[in-house]
């Protein structure tokens, strides 16, 4: 029998506390999956990943239980959201805490109103939390729990003046009477948002198979750590011989592919400081002098064209007094996000891999001598230097070559074994985003430029330096 089934079956037995705080939160929290988990399980939540729950869980590492603002925020404005609520809703939403013990569940719910069987999800925010994906995925694991089908979720955005305000309170040490008494004073009811959330019993469905999984992650697979792998037991792409193989040759592909990333990044990273010191003011002064000498290896790049401020604009644009339509300086623009692997932004360490020790140690050796010498504008050492750049780009276009080699099979391992079924898909040196279409809105500067020139004209960033940079061939 399933979880879901079994937790339909006995959920009237669970242990209910009514009025309870926020003691009942934070005690046990590793014996227990709560509803702050829920987004995390699913790989939804943009805070934690789902291997660093299973460590906590497991007890590899240990829960802190650390106050930070934004939890502290939630709960001292709860009170008064709530009492919004009720009233608005005509309910009598009280917090409470259901828990069970021999399935290791426990739903602490802001509020609930037990005779109209209806929840209150308060959630604070910056107001920009447009994606309610992981509130919603938090309020169907209440709803379970609780019977219900239904839930109120209010939002209240945050200021800038209250985060300081409590901040400086809560770093002072302030008694929670002064700190209810600052929220009393900085509360706005009209800034609580009110969404009333219906319940589909498909994706409870789905949230309580991934919480099984979960459940079933054991402390070996837990230290190792791996997001990748974690997910996908989660999302059942670990259950069969079949399935074990297909993501054993995903993984191996993804390692040489990760390997090929950083010889990349390394060649990218001595490419850069070429450049860089090229730039150099005293040097560049020499290149452009002798510029036929140097003709085989390097150009003068374009100068800097003026950037348009669209921020600025936005900012001010009711400010500006114009009286046409906003959406009249925008195009809409759809954008198709296929298979596209990115780079991280991790720092490179390590480039034991391909047998590039030795020639990567030889090319940073060659570098230093040679840059060392540019000083004195050495004609030898320059031509060293960019004989130099043209054997790193000659290693970049083999990995290149390599690295699209390896995306297609890695695709083909990828799509065999259904893991773009996954929320992420994250390894050392770039992650997987899932295809999926969206909207985004851009400003239209020409529009701007040819009709209305003159704030082209107030918003246009001119660059700092008009001199041509040098860049290699």
């Amino acid at each position: 029998m399933s979880l879901l089934k079994k937790v339909l079956e006995k959920r009237n037995e669970f242990k209910l506390e009514v009025d309870t705080g926020q003691e009942t939160v934070e005690v046990d929290r590793s014996q227990y999956i709560g509803g702050s988990d829920i987004p995390i399980i699913l790989g939804i939540s943009g805070f934690t990943k789902a291997s660093k729950l299973a460590q906590l869980k497991n007890k590899v590492i240990p829960y802190e239980n650390k106050k930070t603002l934004y939890t502290e925020f939630g709960h001292i404005f709860e009170p008064f959201i709530r009492e919004v609520a009720n009233k608005k809703f005509n309910k009598n939403f009280v917090p409470c805490c259901k828990t069970s013990e021999e399935f290791g569940l426990r739903a602490n719910c802001d509020g609930w109103d037990s005779e109209n069987k209806y929840l209150l999800e308060v959630k604070t925010n910056n107001g920009e939390h447009l994606d309610k994906s992981d509130y919603i995925a938090q309020i169907h694991f209440y709803m379970v729990l609780y019977g219900t089908q239904d839930c109120i979720l209010a939002e209240y955005a945050r200021t800038k003046e209250e985060e300081e305000i409590i901040q400086e309170a809560l770093d002072r040490g302030a008694s929670q009477e002064e700190l209810d008494m600052l929220a009393s004073k900085l509360f706005d009811k009209n800034r609580v948002v009110f969404t009333e959330i219906k319940g589909e019993p498909e994706l409870a469905r789905k949230i309580f198979t991934c919480i099984e999984r979960f459940k079933q992650i054991d402390l070996e697979m837990a230290n190792r750590g791996n997001n990748f792998e974690i997910l996908s037991k989660i999302y059942g792409k670990l259950e069969t011989e079949e399935q074990i193989d297909i993501y054993n040759k995903l993984v191996k592909v993804a390692g040489v592919l990760d390997d090929e990333y950083k010889v990349k990044k390394v060649m990218n990273f001595y490419s850069d400081k070429i450049v860089e010191k090229l730039n150099d003011e005293n040097i560049k002064k020499k290149l452009i002098e002798k510029i036929d000498v140097f003709k085989d290896f390097v150009k003068l790049g374009r100068k800097p064209l003026p950037k348009f401020d669209s921020e600025k604009f936005l900012e001010d644009f009711e400010k500006n007094g114009i009286t046409e339509e906003k959406d009249y300086y925008f195009d809409e623009v759809e954008i198709d996000r296929k298979e596209n692997l990115s780079m991280d932004a991790s720092k490179y360490q390590e480039y034991k891999f391909r047998g590039m020790n030795e020639q990567i140690d030889k090319i940073e050796d060659d570098i230093i001598y040679n840059m060392e010498n540019l000083e004195k504008f050495d004609e030898k050492a320059l031509k060293e230097v960019l004989n130099i750049s043209k054997e790193i780009e000659i290693e970049k276009e083999k990995t290149e070559i390599e690295i699209e080699n390896l995306k297609e099979k890695f695709f083909e391992y990828f799509h065999l074994g259904k893991f773009d079924e996954l929320p992420s898909v994250s390894f050392e040196n770039f992650r997987y985003v899932a295809p999926k279409k969206y909207t985004q809105k851009r400003i239209n500067k020409k529009k701007i430029e040819f009709e209305l020139p003159e704030l082209y004209e107030k918003y246009m960033i001119k660059p700092e330096s008009t001199s041509e940079p040098i860049k290699l061939k």
